[in-house]
């Protein structure tokens, strides 16, 4: 279930291998990624910096004038990742 929400919440986010978070190798936009990306989750391993790479929104990280969007959510991360974890 939160494979699937986290390919539809943040499959569109700009990729950022700047502070550890969302890369080419963890990522939410496709469903097999999104279920290893949970499975690094559950063992602890740098969750917090792929929730803040979810919360990015505006420039110079993204862009949010795109259609869609590269930006992520603020709250909507802070409530899928902390649900998760718990």
């Amino acid at each position: 279930v939160y494979a699937v929400l986290g390919v539809n919440l943040f499959g569109h986010i700009a990729l950022n291998t700047v502070d550890g978070g969302l890369d080419r190798h963890a990522n939410f936009q496709n469903f097999g990624r999104a279920f290893l990306v949970l499975l690094r989750m559950s063992t602890g391993e740098a969750w917090n910096s792929l929730m803040h790479s979810c919360r990015i929104y505006g420039p110079p990280e993204c862009d949010p004038s795109l259609e869609p969007s590269t930006c992520g959510t603020r709250g909507v991360a802070i409530v899928y990742f902390t649900t998760f974890q718990h």
